[in-house]
């Protein structure tokens, strides 16, 4: 499907969902969902999401995957016992995504890491509690990728 945008343009380029399971339109639209809550700190913070992917790993913890600094973002979307049931409240996934949205800025589990999925989180409550941000974001250039072609995997910038 092609990307998600709103009044200030772009943030994700394109959603796919797993159209070999069912209820696969449910996933889509829990993607558009989960997009339109994340979409204010993507925008705010100048990041992107080439492909916004539902995925089912064969691990029951894995939420989610972030591969070449937000080219693709990977969301488990469903039920890791049952491949029917999505994973609910949707402040869960959002959770998820600001996790992988996080790796744009550092790429290891470490406190550094988890300052500034502290922060995404923060900053997604505020937004949902107020309707608007209070306090600016701390200044860091997130790396991201840069797409070659529509083939290629981009290179980081």
């Amino acid at each position: 499907m092609p990307g998600y945008e709103n009044r200030n343009g772009p943030v994700i380029g394109e959603f796919r969902y797993d159209g070999f399971r069912l209820f696969g339109v449910g996933a889509l639209e829990l993607l558009l969902e989960v997009a339109d809550l994340v979409a204010p700190i993507m925008k705010r913070r100048g990041l992107q999401i080439g492909i916004l992917c539902e995925f089912y790993p064969s691990d029951k913890v894995t939420m989610g995957q972030n591969h070449n600094m937000g080219e693709i973002i990977y969301l488990r979307l469903r039920d890791p016992d049952d491949e029917k049931q999505f994973i609910l409240p949707i402040d869960r996934l959002v959770d998820a995504l600001l996790h992988e949205l996080a790796h744009n800025y550092h790429g290891k589990h470490d406190e550094d890491f988890q300052d500034i999925w502290y922060r995404l989180r923060g900053e997604y409550f505020e937004f949902r509690t107020y309707g608007q941000f209070l306090v600016d974001p701390q200044p860091s250039a997130p790396r991201s990728f840069i797409p070659i072609h529509d083939d290629d995997e981009g290179i980081l910038r």
